[in-house]
């Protein structure tokens, strides 16, 4: 597989600082090594200290639920993390508790044999090394006599990062999960931004995205002309777990491939029309709610050319991500080549 690291302008990162302004309530505040049990992580306004058994006590969720499923696409097959608690309220403590355990559950002989030849080296690995981390020889020896775990094949994606609702169905989370330590960006050409990422909610064209630093600007022609991977790529794929179909976003040039035809890849795709199969092919209750966000995507400020403009187009697919329109970043795919995974979070608005 060929290896690239991703600008860090469209890089998918768990603390950018305006990315919690803009959306203050799609991200969690912890930091957690999903090896770790979840009394371990910690808190990302003092990385000394952990939550406490009183902040993970509280409500995982605004409006109380005693049942959830987690998904999550980062894993190999389908492993849906259920957290079900009858006596009272499901709480932060028992979402990552949850989490762990799932994660922690050992790989049958039949899960291993179905993954790539190549997964199944690097998972070997990881294993390999899990195992050495022990203190002592008695656990070395219990870690290898256990065997592979879940956690293994996540490879380097061990860390939290949020959770989202699902678009798709009801008291189902997707569960997003990042690198660490994030890939250091470091183009042949030029040196990188000094920015580490922009603000762009995808109903909007990309000319209209922000800069994290400066809100009220817009990132430059020459800013986006930068490369968006390095090396530099012609061909790129980006994929997101959050879209109801297989719409892959296929980027083909002739040149090396740059911020602006990443974002212009993605709204492009977004802004196609959905044909009635599709829209009929939608469940009542989802249905409904792609109608109002295409009324909702119709009423946004503009001109009365460019409302009528949007309400002409009908129903597209940025209306099928049922709110999911902010753009969070690109991370590299663990298992295909030349391929990214496009993250999104929920807008407020």
């Amino acid at each position: 597989m060929d290896a690239f690291t991703i600008h860090p302008w469209i890089a998918y990162s768990q603390h950018d600082t305006l990315r919690n302004v803009f959306a203050p309530d799609q991200c969690w505040p912890i930091i957690w090594d999903l090896r770790d049990a979840p009394e371990y992580a910690r808190q990302v306004s003092n990385p000394e200290e952990s939550p406490s058994r009183l902040e993970l006590s509280q409500p995982a969720t605004r409006k109380a639920v005693k049942i959830m499923r987690i998904e999550c696409d980062d894993f190999p097959e389908s492993w849906p993390v259920q957290v079900v608690r009858d006596d009272d309220d499901i709480t932060l403590g028992d979402v990552l508790s949850a989490i762990h355990t799932t994660l922690k559950m050992r790989l049958s002989k039949e899960e291993y044999g179905r993954l790539p030849r190549r997964q199944q080296l690097k998972v070997a690995q990881v294993f390999e090394q899990r195992c050495k981390m022990t203190v002592d020889e008695a656990q070395r020896d219990a870690c290898r006599a256990h065997g592979v775990i879940r956690m293994d094949c996540l490879v380097d994606r061990i860390w939290f990062d949020s959770l989202t609702v699902s678009p798709n169905a009801l008291d189902t989370w997707i569960l997003a999960l990042r690198q660490y330590p994030p890939n250091d960006f470091a183009p042949r050409e030029e040196p990188p931004c000094k920015d580490s990422s922009i603000v762009w909610d995808l109903r909007e064209p990309p000319e209209r995205a922000r800069r994290a630093s400066d809100p009220q600007q817009s990132p430059s022609p020459v800013q986006l002309s930068h490369l968006a991977t390095s090396p530099p790529l012609k061909t790129l794929d980006i994929v997101c777990d959050i879209f109801p179909q297989s719409w892959p976003i296929q980027i083909r040039q002739t040149d090396d491939i740059t911020i602006g035809d990443v974002l212009n890849a993605i709204y492009t795709e977004l802004r196609r029309k959905i044909t009635q199969d599709v829209y009929d092919g939608f469940k009542d209750v989802h249905r409904e709610r792609v109608k109002a966000a295409f009324a909702q995507r119709c009423s946004m400020p503009g001109s009365d050319e460019e409302k009528q403009t949007r309400r002409s187009r009908g129903v597209t697919r940025i209306d099928c991500l049922l709110g999911h329109t902010l753009f969070a970043g690109l991370s590299v795919h663990p298992d295909m080549d030349r391929t990214c995974i496009l993250t999104l979070r929920k807008s407020r608005g």
